[in-house]
């Protein structure tokens, strides 16, 4: 990492679009940002590099083809060979942070937006990827929400994060708790039966469920398929994943619902 920038409030401030968007929306992340300090990246810290040499081959098919040096044909040509030439999973570990200690490490002198708020994320709400990553139970999702608010309009805070990122952390340690608590908040909000399986599929997802209570679910005989023990962490880590997608297309439904548990406005 360059000695011009020490920590990551240094790396936001060169992007002005993005300084202005956080300082506006998120102030509180932005001063946070402060504290992390850049540290200097190492090979070992590639843990999840699958193939990073296809990665970045594709990258410089990308600017080639922004650049105007190659055809849209030739761009899908190359790009087509690498990836069969891959033959398996691709991934290139682009930072890292020790969250403990407000450290971070970046593979590139300049990571993308995404990736640099990445691993901010990861130091201020101390959580790791099944909380934080888009994939799992999608706080960044979230965030990017938030931040574009001309877009999405929820009118996120960080006290939408906040709530959201607690919700997250007590679907680890008291899944049947939450469960019922979410219950009861979008049953009296959303006009639900108060029944985790029926929100969702009130809402047109159908929870992962054996044939039998598929075929419950579907005749609406909700009363018998009260979810316990492990069934309430699965079906609410669906039901959070659900939530963060739909969200991205403003679902009516779960709109509703994201408003009744309090992650947005």
């Amino acid at each position: 990492m360059s000695g011009t920038f020490n920590t990551i409030y240094d790396l936001i401030s060169s992007r002005p679009q993005l300084f202005r968007k956080l300082r506006k929306k998120y102030p509180g992340i932005l001063e946070f940002s402060k504290k992390v300090k850049l540290i200097p990246w190492k090979n070992e810290y590639a843990v999840k590099d699958r193939n990073p040499e296809i990665v970045e081959k594709l990258r410089e098919l990308d600017r080639a083809l922004n650049r105007g040096l190659i055809s849209q044909s030739e761009y899908e040509k190359e790009s087509s060979k690498l990836l069969k030439d891959s033959r398996g999973i691709i991934s290139r570990t682009e930072g890292v942070s020790f969250y403990d200690k407000n450290e971070t490490a970046f593979r590139d002198e300049d990571p993308s937006d995404y990736v640099l708020i990445h691993e901010l994320l990861h130091c201020y709400y101390k959580v790791d990827d099944r909380i934080l990553n888009s994939a799992y139970l999608g706080l960044e999702t979230l965030f990017w929400m938030g931040l574009n608010e001309e877009r999405y309009q929820y009118g996120i805070s960080e006290i939408h994060l906040m709530r959201y990122k607690n919700l997250c952390k007590k679907l680890f340690e008291s899944p049947i708790s939450l469960c019922r608590e979410i219950e009861e908040k979008i049953s009296r909000k959303c006009s639900t039966p108060k029944n985790i399986y029926a929100i969702m599929h009130h809402a047109g997802t159908l929870p992962d469920l054996s044939p039998e209570k598929l075929r419950l679910l579907l005749e609406g005989r909700y009363d018998e398929l009260q979810p316990q023990g492990d069934e309430c962490f699965r079906v609410l880590f669906s039901f959070f994943q659900n939530m963060m997608a739909a969200l991205l297309y403003h679902d009516l439904f779960y709109t509703c619902y994201a408003k009744a548990i309090g992650i947005i406005a």
